[in-house]
């Protein structure tokens, strides 16, 4: 019987801790579609956070002009852009997905979603806002009335999505927060569950690289653990 992640992520990572215990943890590769998945809930959970008890919520679709899908200086600066768009719109807390689909042209058409609170301001100085920081004239702007949590949905979405990871777009998070931080997360125990004080180690191999009898012998010793992430 092949040995799956509870998420479905087929190319989990064995981690070694030092106390001899193992833990399976997905990989979390944008190209995975149970990965992709856990992160969009993650979305949804940071942003039911931070806009449950706002009124004035805005959703913004910049777009940009197409650029190589190896530019990673030109996604970078999109993404820089965005954020300064919302500095000038004096955004008290705003949250930026990208939308990657390829264009007309065969170059990389990317899309920045942007769900935030600020005053508002006209459609028009938004798009002269966009072109002043090298972003294209194309926007979109709208109140969101309503139930938010379905435009959440909408926009976590491209999280959702396993599109792999474009060479523009290495080292570039899909999504990321502008005057706001989500809660930390608790430090977990040792997965031994005991204070064994231990550091991590990587051993680099998926969980398929495993002899499926050895993790076998691992669980049935307790030293096999999966990670709910």
């Amino acid at each position: 019987m092949p040995w799956v992640h509870p998420s479905g992520c087929r190319d989990a990572i064995v981690v070694r801790k030092g106390c001899d215990a193992l833990v399976v943890v997905a990989c979390k590769r944008s190209r995975c579609v149970p990965c992709s998945k856990v992160r969009g809930r993650r979305l949804a959970r940071e942003a039911v956070e931070a806009f449950g008890e706002e009124a004035h919520v805005k959703l913004l679709t910049l777009t940009m002009p197409n650029i190589p899908w190896d530019d990673r200086a030109a996604a970078l600066a999109g993404q820089k852009a965005v954020r300064k768009v919302m500095r000038s719109l004096k955004a008290t807390k705003a949250i930026v997905v990208a939308e990657i689909t390829p264009g007309r042209d065969g170059k990389m058409h990317l899309h920045w979603h942007v769900v935030g609170v600020w005053d508002w301001v006209p459609q028009r100085a938004i798009s002269a806002l966009a072109v002043k920081h090298k972003l294209g004239p194309i926007c979109d702007v709208r109140l969101i009335r309503g139930d938010k949590g379905r435009v959440l949905a909408y926009v976590s979405k491209y999280v959702c999505k396993a599109q792999g990871r474009p060479i523009a777009m290495k080292g570039i998070r899909r999504w990321s927060w502008v005057g706001w931080t989500p809660s930390k997360t608790p430090v977990k125990p040792c997965v031994c569950g005991q204070e064994c004080g231990q550091l991590w180690r990587e051993s680099l191999a998926t969980i398929e690289n495993y002899n499926p009898k050895v993790l076998a012998k691992l669980a049935e010793d307790g030293k096999l653990h999966w990670s709910a992430d």
